[in-house]
């Protein structure tokens, strides 16, 4: 299962009055995300294709640059569960090696700007509660201690917006996806 169809809660277009919404929540070192600007865009995206779950907690600033913060949650999906979100690989159904994991990136559209990657001794998970695949929905909390890496773009360090540690917790999630699995 992995993601290629995205779902987006915060798109213009005027909904239909019985199209479901992505609901999410969580708090970065005890604060509801996003605090960084009024003005952010909040959208997530899921997916899913052979045995891959992906799901996208974007945010994006538009202030010197077009910012954005992508929380991304890759797990090898079977079901309801919980799920480690530090680096691992799998063999996938089909025969292929996937890395697997939980990562926060930060750009400015086309050029990665920051990475976190997951503490590897703190309780990074992301547990699926509630899986009905005839409605297409997915529901399921998260947590995680992130660090972000060195990086070779020390001259993007001034638009920074997160601290070089980020506890995330409190997360949960209510989605609507698409299954692409044969």
């Amino acid at each position: 299962m992995g993601g290629c169809n995205f779902l987006d809660s915060s798109n213009d277009e005027p909904k239909e009055e019985d199209e479901p919404e992505n609901e999410y929540t969580f708090k970065i070192d005890g604060e509801e995300w996003p605090t960084v600007s009024p003005e952010a865009e909040k959208k997530v995206e899921s997916g899913q294709a052979e045995d891959v779950l992906s799901i996208v907690f974007t945010q994006s600033v538009l202030e010197e640059i077009h910012y954005i913060q992508k929380f991304t949650l890759t797990i090898p999906f079977d079901g309801e569960g919980t799920y480690s979100l530090n680096p691992h690989e799998r063999e996938t159904s089909n025969g292929r090696s996937r890395e697997y994991g939980g990562r926060i990136y930060g750009s400015d559209h086309d050029v990665t700007i920051s990475f976190h990657d997951p503490i590897p001794d703190s309780t990074n998970q992301v547990t699926i509660t509630r899986y009905d695949e005839e409605r297409g929905v997915i529901e399921g909390t998260w947590q995680g201690s992130f660090a972000r890496r060195d990086y070779e773009r020390d001259e993007f360090e001034h638009l920074y917006r997160l601290p070089d540690t980020v506890h995330v917790t409190d997360g949960e999630f209510k989605l609507y996806y698409e299954d692409f699995r044969d």
